[in-house]
């Protein structure tokens, strides 16, 4: 009897071994799946050019398709990247910038987000454009850069074609949450410019009588330590635009950083405004001021008002 108990225990004592190895292996399957080839990832952020949306860069035209003769053998490839708090975006500058740095830079200056649909997702058709697209049955990955490595963040399930829309949905909700902070705050980092240009300026811009009523508009600067936001509204003007700024002596160049409202053609001027100062007058020259104002500038631009 006491043999039998002995036995029986040992048999317990094995099962317990062998189903907490089981575990334990299931749960390193588990590790195994979330971990990303770091190699892969990497190799595909320089994959194509960039173009700039409202406070980001995208992998632009359709993205980063896959082309296993090059450096995509992984899928088709949405890249985004969101700039932290210390980033100064001046658009087609930083374009140019942007498509100039380096992987570990980009990873330093960026928070990068990359939305994937795997090779055995995709149709090829030789004459199409693009040649690769997805299956009308697909799944799409999403994946972050955090602390130098890949970690899966979320992924979605397309069951027919008529369902594309809940992927652009999901994909733009996303990112849409993660500049969300900056947008609802008006925050963009400004650079280390002089406290003299800190205030509220503003300019009317006289267009003159337009059926019996005196027509124009308004632009307001407002520069703080936090933030530079522009403001047009008036007669067929509406818009309020984030900035950035550089400084050189007694000028400001006032570069477009993303739309909060309104007009987007501040996104095409490179800068956007210059505010000028000489023997505490302020002057603004911009391409938004229209050919048939009739306020005449002075010699350096429109004079605009400071408020303290």
């Amino acid at each position: 009897m006491k043999i039998k108990l002995i036995y029986m225990t040992l048999i317990l004592i094995s099962c317990t071994l062998v189903s907490c190895k089981g575990q334990d292996k299931e749960k390193s399957l588990i590790g195994i799946k979330n971990k990303v080839d770091n190699y892969s990832l990497d190799n595909i952020l320089k994959c194509g050019d960039f173009s700039f949306e409202n406070g980001y860069f995208v992998t632009a035209d359709y993205g980063c398709i896959y082309n296993p003769k090059e450096n995509n053998n992984l899928g088709n490839i949405l890249i985004y990247y969101i700039p932290k708090n210390d980033i100064i975006l001046n658009t087609q500058e930083s374009v140019k910038e942007i498509n100039e740095l380096s992987i570990d830079e980009l990873k330093n200056k960026f928070n990068i987000y990359v939305f994937l649909i795997e090779k055995k997702y995709l149709n090829y058709n030789k004459s199409g454009d693009p040649i690769y697209y997805q299956k009308d049955n697909y799944m799409e990955k999403l994946f972050t850069n955090n602390s130098n490595e890949w970690e899966l963040l979320d992924s979605i399930k397309i069951q027919s074609l008529n369902e594309n829309n809940l992927e652009q949905e999901w994909r733009e909700n996303f990112i849409d949450t993660k500049i969300q902070k900056l947008r609802a705050n008006d925050f963009i980092a400004v650079n280390n410019i002089s406290k003299k240009w800190y205030g509220n300026y503003s300019v009317w811009l006289d267009y003159g009588d337009i059926g019996g009523q005196k027509a124009g508009y308004e632009i307001i600067l407002d520069i703080t330590k936090d933030s530079i936001k522009a403001t047009g509204d008036g007669f067929q003007m509406s818009f309020i635009d984030l900035l950035t700024a550089k400084e050189e002596d007694s000028k400001l160049a006032l570069y477009h950083s993303r739309n909060l409202y309104g007009y987007k053609q501040g996104g095409d001027m490179n800068p956007e405004f210059v505010l000028i100062e000489d023997k505490g007058n302020y002057y603004l020259t911009t391409q938004w001021i229209s050919q048939d104002v009739i306020t005449k500038p002075k010699k350096l631009g429109y004079e605009i008002i400071k408020k303290k």
